[in-house]
């Protein structure tokens, strides 16, 4: 279970670091 949890923390964090970058490529 513990793994399972982390491995979500990370997608979300992955997920998240993209979207900011898409912002940064619109902003530009």
């Amino acid at each position: 279970i513990l793994r399972s949890l982390s491995g979500v923390v990370i997608l979300i964090y992955v997920v998240n670091d993209i979207k900011s970058n898409s912002i940064k490529r619109t902003k530009k």
